[in-house]
């Protein structure tokens, strides 16, 4: 008897324990939940865990508190956009994206204006949200196995990183400072690649972002991504790009290299469709 009564008591403690966790866990705690499933590339769980947010509080707001002094800006309508676009659901992406720029705030995020931008570009195109990257075919690179790793070493170094065998884990300085010096030596596809992967860690360009010890640089990314795509002849990216950089203020009229800037843009976006007209 008294074994059944301890079975019924713990059938009734499992049955009852879920939801109290469930309705303890607040539209915040689900929202960091979303934002790490993002980072894990969990685009599925991802959606179920923002339309749930949503459920608990369907305002966007910028600086909130997730706990332990972390403040973000709560985006779900622009996150959910982001996630649909990474399932190849080009339909639910642009949906949700124009539902966060109506929203106004996202527009007043210094993250979420520039990320809104470029997801809206990648969309622009019908077909952009069945491809895995942001980039056509990729092209063989110019430098040898051995010479990009001697400056992956040398950035590495620069950097004050420990030496690790996969540097996907190096932060978005490694990787910009990395598609700069391999823009030098005109290994354009793999420069682009390095400055991908630092536009997806650190999506707000600007002037004089600290990096490293007293370290400072230049951070503009999409400028160099549309050079990239433009002396790889990928025209239409390469416009795409150097007009989202004109949009985020990375390169003024005032910048010397603004004329490079809008000269390469337009003979991006007049072969892009086919020519002179």
């Amino acid at each position: 008897m008294r074994l059944i009564r301890v079975t019924l008591l713990i059938s009734l403690l499992l049955a009852t324990s879920s939801p109290a966790r469930s309705l303890q866990e607040t539209w915040a705690d689900l929202y960091d939940r979303a934002l790490i499933a993002l980072e894990q590339h969990d685009y599925t769980t991802a959606v179920d865990l923002l339309k749930q947010a949503i459920r608990l509080n369907p305002t966007p707001v910028l600086q909130v508190n997730l706990g332990n002094f972390r403040y973000v800006d709560y985006l779900p309508y622009l996150n959910l956009g982001i996630a649909y676009y990474h399932l190849g659901n080009a339909t639910e992406a642009r949906a949700y994206l124009q539902k966060s720029e109506e929203k106004a705030v996202v527009l007043k995020s210094d993250v979420g204006k520039g990320v809104l931008l470029r997801y809206k570009m990648l969309l622009a195109d019908a077909q952009a949200a069945a491809r895995p990257a942001t980039t056509p075919a990729r092209k063989p690179g110019v430098l040898s196995t051995v010479e990009v790793d001697r400056l992956k070493d040398m950035v590495r170094q620069r950097c004050g990183l420990v030496r690790v065998s996969d540097t996907s884990v190096y932060p978005w300085y490694y990787h910009y400072e990395l598609g700069m010096e391999l823009a030098k030596k005109n290994d354009w596809q793999q420069a682009l690649d390095a400055l991908l992967i630092a536009s997806d860690r650190k999506t707000q360009p600007g002037r004089l972002n600290r990096t490293y010890g007293m370290w400072y640089l230049d951070y503009l990314p999409y400028y160099h991504i549309g050079m990239a795509h433009y002396y790889l002849g990928n025209w239409q990216c390469a416009a795409d790009a150097l007009r989202l950089s004109e949009t985020l203020d990375e390169v003024c009229p005032r910048d010397g290299e603004y004329a490079q800037m809008v000269r390469m843009r337009n003979e991006s976006q007049e072969k892009a469709q086919g020519g002179p007209k």
